[in-house]
């Protein structure tokens, strides 16, 4: 679904391209096209520029007649009636008329490029007019259509690999439809943000937070080899760049309590000072530099709202799945197949990171 949004969003930034490419180059054709039209204007002499001015005065002031004033009316309402012509009046829309027919079979009406609209980001379509994205959008709709129809005649609906990624899609449709109505509606509420709020500043426990660089490494031989470099006065960068391995600087502070309390002891507690010890993270084997320290403070309701929200997501889907596998009696085992008790948290952190 993810690929088929983003195959779509690009064939609308192409056609919007090429739609702002050609207005741009027919206004540049018209300017040059008038600019030329003013350059080859006949040139004349000032005496005879004169003598042609004075002409015209002289006709003007012998030539006005009590008809002067209903010649210029009727030259006005010329002007006026040209100037509706130029610009039509837009047709009146009634219902839900049917803009795009293919094959007397697939029909789009106005309500469904309308739906579409909706979802375009705007600054995808800045300063484009309602009309021209309409039209960009039922082309895209044409598109979509034909290509679908297109791999259809090729069999590839029949598949088994396009059969078990739609059994797939089905499933967390119906996952984040449910998610959607029964639970996001609580992480939006203001009255249970705010109550969430003051249940943070009650356990809010006072530390520092850090900002750290490290070097992450494969094998302890590696990270012993890497903190005897560092000794000896090799660049930190230096060695983030040449061993790579996602090692890197990380520009935002975090709550020192966050890392586990091994790693703590690893992380320097001087700015701009480098770990003397590499520290164990899962598999890896990772060296520390503290960039910065500060006294953690609670955060303003507003800065904290986004957190909240995940602590009242992760709190009502734990309570959902509680209350549902009681409902249908869950029996949870062991990789060997030995019952164990059912990990709740687990499951509804892992249910709802795959849903960001």
């Amino acid at each position: 679904m993810k690929f088929k949004i983003g195959c779509a969003m690009a064939v609308l930034t192409c056609l919007y391209f090429d739609l702002s490419y050609s207005r741009a180059v027919k206004d540049m054709f018209t300017k040059d096209k008038d600019a030329q039209q003013i350059d080859e204007r006949p040139q004349i002499s000032n005496d005879e520029q004169k003598t042609s001015e004075n002409k015209v005065e002289n006709e003007s002031q012998n030539n006005i007649t009590p008809n002067t004033k209903d010649k210029e009316e009727i030259t006005a309402d010329n002007s006026n009636q040209t100037e509706k012509q130029a610009t039509p009046e837009k047709e009146k829309i009634v219902g839900d008329p049917i803009v795009l027919k293919i094959n007397n079979k697939k029909i789009f009406k106005r309500s469904d490029i309308l739906a579409m609209m909706k979802t375009v980001p705007v600054q995808l379509v800045q300063g484009m007019s309602a009309d021209k994205l309409f039209e960009l959008l039922k082309t895209q709709a044409m598109i979509s259509y034909l290509v679908q129809e297109q791999a259809k005649k090729a069999g590839m609906d029949k598949t088994k690999e396009y059969l078990d990624q739609l059994e797939k899609v089905k499933e967390r449709l119906l996952f984040e439809m449910f998610v959607a109505k029964e639970i996001m509606p609580k992480t939006q509420s203001e009255a249970t943000l705010k109550a969430r709020y003051q249940k943070y500043l009650v356990n809010f426990k006072a530390g520092d937070e850090v900002k750290v660089s490290y070097i992450m490494l494969n094998t302890e031989k590696e990270a012993k080899e890497t903190l005897d470099a560092l000794s000896k006065g090799t660049n930190f960068e230096k060695l983030q760049k040449d061993k790579g391995n996602g090692s890197e600087s990380i520009d935002r502070y975090l709550p020192l309590n966050v890392f586990p309390e091994d790693v703590q002891k690893q992380i320097p507690t001087a700015k701009g000072k480098v770990a003397k010890d590499f520290a164990k993270l899962n598999d890896k084997f990772v060296i520390f530099r503290l960039d910065d320290k500060r006294a953690m403070k609670p955060l303003v309701f507003e800065e904290a709202k986004p957190m909240l929200q995940q602590m009242i997501m992760r709190e009502e889907m734990d309570n959902m799945v509680m209350r549902l596998s009681k409902q249908f009696k869950v029996e949870n085992f062991s990789e060997s197949g030995k019952p164990i008790p059912l990990s709740i948290g687990s499951i509804s952190n892992s249910q709802q990171s795959t849903t960001k």
